[in-house]
């Protein structure tokens, strides 16, 4: 079965570790959530994962092949079967192309067709995402946010790939039209046995649509629990994001919470999160956590849990 493996990966700019020792594996059919707030280094993997940055250390792995030492044509083949979407549907799609040019142009680089199939192709991608023929001919700016992010999901659907890139693909969507695509991206995963790498700051959505969720702190993976599980994680800053989650019992409205006016420099030699734990001792100051079994198919990078 195909996978996307991330083995150690990290990147930094500068000083700043964006991604700090990642790994983690995708198969096909599976939607594994990365979640946590802006900065974690959510979005520099999933730029890793489809080659628009290299990593300073570690690998990704297609089918266990190295994908930075793929040649011209298993390139093509690669970002073929490994397609993204982006966070603004507006800013990725063309304003000066109509819809049924942006959903046409992968077509035409992968796929020797005549004209006719490839409009064709395309069409069919728009009514898989609840969009019509009559979208076809239409410019961005005479759709709503939530039909621009359903083309946006069209041209990465139409060459049928095996996994899909979502970064935070509802975020700038309405409540009720972000169920609306996040339904519609579990209907697609189970139509075309899609892989995907979810990426969300909301820890609720995860639950809803991801098989596994990594909780993302400062570059690095703190926590790694099944998605239906994740009320029951246990380190201390998957707790905060919990807490911090919207609820029926505080009236769809974060809670709040002193955490978010604690200092965020860390300036301990061991735990990235130390600064800001509340169950932080000596021994976090000075040594850094591995991310190790906490229950069967729970991992956790904390000494105190």
């Amino acid at each position: 079965m195909p996978e996307i493996e991330v083995l150690t990966v990290s990147k930094c700019y500068d000083k700043f570790k964006a991604v700090d020792n990642v790994s983690f594996k995708v198969k096909k059919g599976e939607i594994i959530g990365l979640v946590g707030e802006s900065g974690c280094g959510k979005s520099t993997i999933a730029n890793i994962i489809n080659g628009l940055i290299k990593p300073d250390k570690g690998q990704v792995l297609f089918d266990a092949k190295d994908i930075s030492e793929f040649g011209n044509k298993e390139k093509k083949e690669y970002r073929q079967s490994v397609q993204t979407i982006f966070q603004d549907s507006a800013a990725s799609l063309n304003p000066r192309r109509t819809v049924g040019m942006s959903i046409a142009e992968p077509i035409e680089n992968f796929l020797s067709l005549s004209k006719e199939d490839i409009k064709n192709m395309a069409i069919e991608a728009l009514k898989k995402v609840g969009l019509s023929e009559k979208d076809y001919d239409k410019y961005p700016k005479k759709l709503s946010g939530g039909q621009r992010q359903r083309v946006a999901i069209a041209r990465a659907v139409a060459l049928k790939p095996q996994f899909v890139l979502m970064d935070e693909i509802t975020s700038s969507l309405d409540v009720s039209i972000q169920a609306q695509i996040l339904n519609l991206v579990q209907d697609l995963k189970e139509e075309y046995g899609l892989g995907a790498v979810f990426i969300s700051h909301d820890i609720g959505v995860v639950r809803h649509m991801c098989d596994k969720v990594l909780v993302m702190y400062r570059g690095c993976v703190v926590e790694e629990i099944e998605g239906e599980k994740i009320k029951d994680a246990v380190h201390p800053y998957s707790q905060v994001l919990l807490d911090c989650a919207p609820s029926i019992g505080n009236n769809g409205f974060f809670e709040k919470n002193d955490f978010f006016d604690m200092k965020t420099e860390n300036k301990a030699k061991g735990c990235v999160f130390y600064e800001r734990c509340v169950k932080k001792d000596e021994k976090c100051r000075d040594m850094s956590p591995e991310l190790n079994i906490h229950k069967e198919n729970h991992r956790v990078s904390c000494f105190n849990v």
